[in-house]
C-alpha cells in the first residue's frame, strides 16, 4: 500500500512550471472580442466542459460528435442525450449548474472556502443518489453524502494491484484548510491562470475529500481561474483521459511539469476552439433562405475533392461537410476544380505550397453561367518561433472579389503529428463553417445585387 503524500506548496509547484506564451497570445485575442461574442463562446465551451466532465468519470460515454451536438444545442440535442440513458440529462444539468456556481467565485461575488467547495460538490452531484464501493464481497452501492467530507477511506486499488493513498479521513479537514490557504496566498493570487488551475486541481485530487465526485469538482475549481482569464472553463475531453491520468500519476511522483503542461495545453485548446466558434458572417442557411425568398426551385449538388496532405484533406472535408448540410439551393450548384483562380495571399514568414491550392465555386444554373470562386492555400514554415503555429490555412478571393474569412486557421505541428488531434478536427469544423458561411453569404449578395 502506498503512503499518503500531501500536496506540495504552491511555491514548490511553480518551480516546475514554465512560460505559457501560446496560451497568452490566444487569450489576449479572445479578450479583445466583443462582449456578446465572448459570452456566446464561453457558453459553448461551458456546455462542452459539462458534457465531458461526466464522461471522464464513466457516468456515460461521449465522443466529439456527441459533445459538439450538446454544446451547440443543435437540433435534436435533447433526444440525442436521452438516447444515452435517462441519467445523462440530469448529470449534465448538475455539471452546468456547477459551472454557473463557480462563476460567482471567478467574478469575485463569493470567496473560495471549504463551505463553498462543499456546496459545489452538492450542486455537481445533486442527481446522483449512490456511489459504488468495493467490499470484500464485491462492489456495493451506498448512499452518496452530498456536501459532506468522506467518513471512510476512499483510496483506490490501481491496475497493478497497489493502493493509491488519498488523504486519510482525519487529515481531510486540515488538508482542505491548507488548500484554501495556499489558493488565497499572495503568490497564488498573482500567478498565471494555468499555474493556478493546475495547482488547485492537483492539490484537491490529492486530498480527494468526498466519497465520490472529486474529479468533477476538481475540474470545476480549475475553471475558476480560466473563467477569469481569458473567460472560458477548462475542457478535458473523454478521449484525453489516458494522458490526463498519466500526467496526474507523474505529479504523484513529484514530477509536476507534465500535469502543468497538460492543463496548459487543454486551456490553449479551449481558447482556440472558442475563437474558431466565433461567427464571422451571417450563416449560410440565412443567405440561402434570402435567395429562396426571391423565388426559384432548382436542386443543388456539391462535390469536394480533398487534396493529398493531412491538413488540406481535413480542411476541405470539413468544408464539404458544411456544404452538404445546407438546404437545397434554388439557383446554385456547387462545383470543385483543381484550377487556381487568383493568387493566394501572402503570410509573413510562411512559404506557400502550390500543391495545397484548391478552388470551389457557386455556379448559377441559368443561361448566364454566373460564377464565383474562392482559392485556398496552406502556408507552412519549418522554423517557426517558439510557441507559434507552423501552419496556416488562408483563403484569397478568386472570381468572387470577396474574402469569406480574414482570420486564418492557425495550426501547431503538434496537432498534426503523428495524426490530427480530435481537438484540431473540431477546430477545423468550426473554421470551415465560418468559411462556407462567408462564401455563400457573399456569393448570394453578389448574385442578388446583379438583379437575378
Amino acid at each position: 500500500m502506498s503512503t499518503y503524500q500531501p500536496f506540495p506548496s504552491f511555491v514548490e509547484w511553480i518551480t516546475q512550471s514554465g512560460p505559457h506564451q501560446a496560451f497568452d497570445t490566444y487569450a489576449a485575442r479572445f479578450r479583445e472580442i466583443g462582449d456578446d461574442a465572448r459570452a456566446e463562446s464561453s457558453r459553448l465551451m461551458t456546455r462542452s466542459a459539462a458534457v465531458d466532465t461526466n464522461a471522464i468519470e464513466g457516468i456515460y460515454h461521449s465522443d466529439r460528435g456527441f459533445t459538439r451536438t450538446i454544446a451547440e444545442a443543435a437540433a435534436g440535442w435533447e433526444q440525442t442525450m436521452q438516447h444515452r440513458g435517462a441519467h445523462v440529462r440530469p448529470a449534465f444539468d448538475d455539471a452546468m449548474n456547477g459551472y454557473q456556481f463557480i462563476l460567482d467565485v471567478a467574478t469575485g461575488r463569493r470567496e473560495l472556502s471549504q463551505q463553498l467547495i462543499r456546496e459545489l460538490h452538492a450542486t455537481m452531484t445533486a442527481s446522483q443518489a449512490t456511489f459504488t464501493v468495493e467490499t470484500a464481497v464485491g462492489p456495493q452501492a451506498q448512499a452518496l453524502p452530498h456536501d459532506q467530507y468522506k467518513t471512510m477511506p476512499n483510496s483506490p486499488t490501481t491496475a497493478g494491484g497497489t493502493i493509491h493513498a488519498y488523504a486519510p479521513v482525519e487529515d481531510t479537514p486540515p488538508d482542505m484548510a491548507r488548500l484554501i490557504g495556499e489558493c488565497t496566498s499572495v503568490q497564488f493570487t498573482n500567478a498565471h491562470p494555468v499555474d493556478q488551475a493546475s495547482y488547485i486541481h492537483y492539490a484537491f485530487v490529492c486530498v480527494h475529500p468526498f466519497a465520490d465526485g472529486n474529479g468533477r469538482v476538481s475540474r470545476a475549481l480549475a475553471s475558476i481561474y480560466l473563467y477569469r482569464n481569458p473567460g472560458i472553463p477548462l475542457v478535458v475531453f473523454q478521449d484525453q483521459r489516458n494522458n490526463y491520468y498519466d500526467c496526474l500519476e507523474a505529479a504523484d511522483k513529484g514530477n509536476f511539469g507534465p500535469f502543468i503542461g497538460f492543463i496548459g495545453q487543454r486551456a490553449l485548446d479551449s481558447v482556440q476552439l472558442a475563437l474558431e466558434s466565433l461567427p464571422t458572417t451571417p450563416s449560410a442557411e440565412h443567405a440561402l433562405q434570402q435567395l429562396a425568398a426571391d423565388g426559384s426551385n432548382s436542386p443543388s449538388q456539391m462535390s469536394l475533392v480533398p487534396g493529398g496532405q493531412r491538413l488540406k484533406e481535413a480542411v476541405f472535408t470539413g468544408i464539404k461537410s458544411r456544404l452538404s448540410a445546407l438546404p437545397t439551393t434554388p439557383v446554385i450548384t456547387f462545383t470543385t476544380s483543381n484550377r487556381l483562380f487568383g493568387e493566394p495571399g501572402t503570410s509573413a514568414g510562411y512559404a506557400h505550397l502550390p500543391s495545397h491550392e484548391l478552388q470551389f465555386s457557386l455556379l448559377a444554373t441559368d443561361e448566364s453561367a454566373w460564377m464565383v470562386a474562392e482559392c485556398f492555400t496552406v502556408p507552412v514554415r519549418d522554423t517557426a518561433p517558439a510557441e507559434s503555429p507552423e501552419y496556416l490555412v488562408v483563403s484569397s478571393p478568386g472570381y468572387s472579389g470577396f474574402t469569406p474569412l480574414a482570420r486564418p486557421l492557425e495550426v501547431f505541428r503538434r496537432d498534426l503529428e503523428p495524426t490530427l488531434t480530435e481537438t484540431l478536427r473540431l477546430r477545423i469544423e468550426m473554421w470551415g463553417k465560418n468559411v462556407v458561411d462567408g462564401f455563400v453569404s457573399g456569393a448570394v449578395d453578389s448574385y442578388r445585387n446583379l438583379g437575378r
